[in-house]
């Protein structure tokens, strides 16, 4: 798997106050597994502690059937849990059809991370992202090729994006697919950029395309999702591990862990040494959230089981020490911003 540098870069914007909805209740999800959360807040009047973890590539097969085959054992344990899914389109287009992708400032059919092989596999994809949503989870956009937006315009970033709906919307009329995407374009409401490439070109190109959030910034523990132009800003974390701070996301563990190759395996006792700190992490930042000002949480991982499978198991491990607390709601994206929204939550006094 090509390796994705996501630098921990600050991005420094103003807080603003989350745009305000008129609802009475929070509609968890838009599809037809909705769920209605009357309580807006805890018996204590404290705020529901919201925990998104998401997936951003969409290749692997096998990773697809084993995160939704755990979120469905959460929930026949009672406890449900939502993933945000940031698909790129390149992997429902074959090889063969490459030249359809034009890449901003970039070759024709450019990719850094393949395409999808043949209808077959594209097929099998497809009816995974239709489980997912099926089931409540949410589908975003990664954008098409990974190519990441270094330098690009508002019309750079448009192309890009409207390119993923393009593509989308020709599986969703069966193009290179035995089977039709179910996911409706109004469903994808959030995007997260390639190697967490962000500008003003970008900013503009999601307002103009109505995306409610970026998840592709960097901020501190306890920080609130804020506003840049129009849309909400769902920034991961930078957390301590192992002497320094590092994005709250798999592959900057991996990037740490063993320069970003598949060195460690599971028989190795250092193995077990990294499971245990990059666990200690994510519990020690959801921790931090829950008893201070309960700021949301957001961790992000791959399609990927680098070394030996270490940090998805970290991450499955994490979510069962973590959405089974009280006032807990592991909940997609979109479902955090509508509680965001919901309570009238202002992020610069920390008040309802």
């Amino acid at each position: 798997m090509v390796g994705i540098f996501l630098g921990a870069i600050f991005v420094i914007f103003m807080y603003r106050t989350i745009p305000r909805t008129n609802t009475s209740e929070l509609t968890i999800s838009e599809n037809n597994t909705k769920k209605i959360y009357t309580a807006t807040t805890t018996p204590d009047g404290k705020l529901y502690q919201y925990v998104s973890f998401s997936f951003d590539g969409g290749r692997s097969i096998n990773v697809w059937r084993k995160t939704l085959d755990f979120a469905k054992k959460m929930d026949q344990a009672g406890i449900p849990i939502h993933f945000t899914y940031f698909i790129n389109a390149i992997y429902i287009v074959p090889e063969a059809h490459k030249d359809i992708y034009h890449p901003p400032n970039n070759p024709i059919g450019k990719s850094l991370i393949g395409y999808g092989s043949n209808t077959e596999e594209i097929s099998k994809r497809i009816s995974l992202i239709n489980e997912a949503y099926r089931s409540g989870h949410e589908i975003g956009s990664h954008g098409v090729g990974h190519n990441p937006g270094y330098n690009w315009t508002r019309e750079d970033w448009l192309s890009e994006l409207s390119q993923f709906n393009d593509i989308l919307a020709g599986a969703r009329n069966g193009v290179d697919t035995t089977i039709p995407l179910e996911v409706p374009a109004t469903a994808i409401k959030g995007f997260r950029a390639p190697n967490l490439v962000v500008d003003v070109g970008l900013t503009q190109a999601l307002d103009q395309l109505g995306y409610i959030y970026d998840a592709s910034r960097t901020a501190k523990v306890g920080s609130w999702p804020g506003m840049d132009g129009g849309h909400a800003e769902m920034s991961l974390a930078l957390i301590p591990y192992d002497g320094k701070k590092i994005l709250s996301m798999d592959y900057n563990f991996y990037l740490s862990d063993s320069g970003a190759k598949d060195t460690i395996k599971k028989s190795d006792p250092n193995w077990q040494k990294r499971h245990d700190e990059m666990l200690a992490a994510y519990m020690n930042y959801f921790t931090t959230n829950y008893n201070s000002n309960r700021a949301p949480v957001f961790i992000g991982h791959h399609f990927a089981e680098w070394n030996d499978g270490l940090y998805s198991d970290v991450l499955e491990e994490a979510i069962k020490g973590i959405c089974g607390k009280p006032y807990v709601r592991c909940a997609t994206h979109k479902e955090t911003l509508d509680y965001l929204n919901l309570v009238r939550f202002t992020p610069s006094t920390n008040q309802l």
